[in-house]
């Protein structure tokens, strides 16, 4: 008796496989762009841990008093980034800068190209890189982490407020996406401890938490210790990511 055997076409083939070509092509993007978040979060938590401990080291080599909301001193402030980075096992590299053609460079100014807010708004590199360390004044400085993350930091003092911001690109300045809320993260050093920006830790300046879930871009002003009309839109992120 003749078996009667049952099979695709090759038409239905190609047919099903151009089907499941375009559904993988609509998902891969959203499963590599899940991915990408896990791993920035789960650096940032590995990294906001190490930079902790590095301060709350410093603070017992230094003796610093525990009850103040600001350093007394730039002076201080680098003393503390000079043992932090001692414990990170940290190399510095001159901070990267592009100034118009024809104007001269100082400390901070000049754009990071690389660098932009949720809304793909480009940075005031003077708000995160405007600092450099004694006894050049010239250039600032940036560290590199061994596990590849470059780090930026203001000794902060406008308005009395002494402080320390750092903020921390994940996965190194010349891996994508550069974006503030995504990779680029950022904290505050108090003598009371660190604090992810966009958690309420007590400390002076504003804590800008809308502005990761803001609909339009959020600006800095000078009181909360960066520059007036900077666009910061993703900072408060840095907090979210931890609690995720």
């Amino acid at each position: 008796m003749k078996k009667n055997y049952i099979a695709f076409t090759m038409a239905e083939v190609l047919i099903t496989l151009g089907i499941l070509g375009i559904v993988i092509a609509m998902t891969l993007p959203a499963l590599i762009g899940k991915y990408q978040e896990v791993v920035f979060k789960n650096k940032w938590k590995t990294l906001y841990s190490k930079i902790s401990n590095a301060y709350l080291y410093a603070r017992q080599e230094l003796a610093l008093e525990d009850n103040a909301e600001m350093f007394t001193s730039k002076e201080e402030m680098i003393s503390i980034l000079d043992v932090m980075k001692t414990s990170l096992n940290i190399r510095t590299s001159k901070y990267q800068k592009s100034c118009a053609e024809g104007e001269t460079c100082i400390a901070g100014e000049g754009s990071i190209d690389t660098y932009h807010t949720m809304f793909g708004t480009g940075m005031n590199p003077y708000s995160f890189g405007g600092y450099g360390f004694e006894p050049s004044e010239s250039d600032a400085v940036i560290w590199l982490s061994p596990d590849g993350a470059t780090i930026y930091f203001r000794v902060n003092t406008f308005y009395d407020m002494f402080v320390i911001y750092v903020f921390v690109d994940v996965n190194g300045e010349k891996s994508a996406p550069n974006i503030l809320g995504k990779d680029f993260l950022a904290l505050v050093i108090t003598p009371k401890g660190t604090c992810p920006i966009g958690a309420d830790c007590g400390y002076k300046p504003q804590y800008f938490k809308d502005s990761c879930t803001s609909e339009k871009e959020i600006y800095a002003s000078s009181q909360n210790g960066m520059h007036n009309g900077s666009p910061i839109s993703g900072i408060g992120c840095s907090a979210e990511l931890l609690l995720k």
